[in-house]
């Protein structure tokens, strides 16, 4: 055995150690560089993955007011749905109404007509008889005529009053819608009180604007007064809403 064989591997086990330390150094390093780096990564996908949760979130909430505005949708649409039949419905009322109310137009009408000649044939009987006749859909006896026309009480004077500041009496118009009223000289002089005491119970108009048969047909009440359809109207109806003609 060579007395210089244990210097030498001696010095090649320490030539060994020495690259080994080297290298494990240089693994050290390389490592310490690249544990920074994976920790950017790191910090680069948790951000990611934050800003990954709050795309999410707003994706979710964007559904779910989507989702919220169509049940709204869909809510508008039945109530649409629901509308547009009730109009359908209440059209179809107006347009029974609307025909109802021509019918009663006309049966107004032909009752007024009724009227009027039943009250110039009572006027006639009245004439050749020399009784008093009763006023047609009024109470108590029907003074005509010239007997008793003259006279007058103080109940009677303020609803002639009343009558003639009326804007829905117009004597021209009284006068010239009924020729019969302008031929008698009596009449012709008072219009206004031959519609208080026999007009309005006839079925006769004080003007355009006012409907006497369609009042009393209306308020069964006034005609159970006895009282003069306007009159009744002035004193009560105008501040009761009632109806005074067809629209």
């Amino acid at each position: 055995m060579n007395d210089k064989e244990p210097e030498i591997r001696g010095s090649k086990l320490k030539s060994l150690f020495l690259d080994t330390k080297k290298q494990l150094e240089s693994a050290f390093h390389f490592m310490s560089h690249h544990k920074a780096e994976l920790a950017e990564r790191f910090e680069e996908i948790a951000q990611l993955t934050q800003r990954l949760k709050e795309e999410e979130d707003k994706r979710h909430q964007e559904a779910t007011r989507n989702q919220a505005l169509e049940r709204k949708l869909e809510a508008c649409e039945r109530s649409r749905a629901e509308s547009e039949k009730a109009l359908k419905a209440l059209r179809s009322e107006v347009e029974i109404l609307q025909r109802s109310r021509q019918d009663l137009a006309t049966e107004l009408e032909t009752r007024t007509e009724e009227l009027v000649v039943l009250t110039r044939l009572l006027e006639e009987q009245r004439a050749v008889s020399g009784a008093p006749a009763k006023a047609v859909g009024g109470n108590g006896p029907r003074k005509s005529g010239l007997p008793g026309f003259r006279k007058i009480d103080k109940t009677e004077r303020q609803q002639l009053k009343l009558i003639e500041k009326s804007p829905q009496f117009d004597a021209k118009w009284y006068l010239a819608q009924y020729p019969d009223i302008a031929a008698d000289k009596n009449f012709a002089r008072e219009p206004a009180r031959h519609y208080l005491k026999f007009g309005g119970f006839e079925g006769r108009n004080p003007g355009p604007e006012f409907d006497s048969a369609l009042y009393l047909q209306l308020y069964p009440d006034v005609r159970a007064s006895g009282m003069n359809p306007l009159v009744h109207y002035l004193r009560f109806g105008r501040d009761e809403g009632r109806e005074t003609a067809f629209g």
